[in-house]
């Protein structure tokens, strides 16, 4: 996922996060639920209800109670374990 495609465009700067840590607030639960099990290079349409993404309190240009369709594109930049990189 990038920063640009919540405008419907794709580009933009690449956006990573750890699947399954939606809890620390870096990413919506919905997407986090969404992309688990993806493959490199897959793609698939992530549809993230209200109560998985901002609830009632909305964000910027996105409505409260709004449902989230999100096309989810994974590329693997890097995997890391522990303190070093493990690639295999």
């Amino acid at each position: 996922m990038t920063s640009r495609q919540g405008l419907g465009v794709t580009g933009g700067t690449p956006y990573g996060f750890d699947v399954g840590n939606s809890e620390r607030g870096n990413v919506l639960k919905g997407l986090d639920l969404g992309v688990e099990g993806m493959k490199v290079g897959g793609q698939r349409l992530v549809i993230v209800p209200p109560e998985l993404a901002y609830g009632k309190k909305g964000v910027q240009e996105i409505p409260p109670n709004a449902t989230i369709e999100l096309v989810a594109s994974v590329t693997l930049l890097g995997c890391g374990v522990g303190d070093g990189w493990d690639l295999g």
